[in-house]
């Protein structure tokens, strides 16, 4: 989103942009996609909602599974000293 001080900034597409108050929803085909909008908006937040279940069942599927548990490291290895900035290794 551009915003601007004064509409002559404005480019000649936005200018011609139709606003909230010139804009209806009467013309042919509006009216199929206004009920469409609303139904996709409707079902895609009630998926959202019911999908977390769901996900919720997956993780802690994936977590009680031995198989997919990494195998512990047979050794460890200690970390080499970070040498100091001021002595530089040749």
């Amino acid at each position: 989103m551009m915003v601007v001080k004064e509409p002559q900034e404005m480019s000649v597409s936005v200018q011609r942009y139709p606003t909230t108050g010139n804009f209806a929803w009467s013309g042919f085909g509006m009216r199929p996609l206004q009920v469409v909008l609303v139904l996709t908006l409707a079902v895609t937040g009630v998926a959202g909602i019911a999908s977390n279940p769901l996900f919720a069942l997956s993780l802690d599927s994936v977590r009680s599974a031995d198989w997919l548990r990494l195998p512990a490291p047979l050794t460890t290895q200690a970390a080499l000293p970070i040498a100091p900035p001021d002595k530089v290794l040749e």
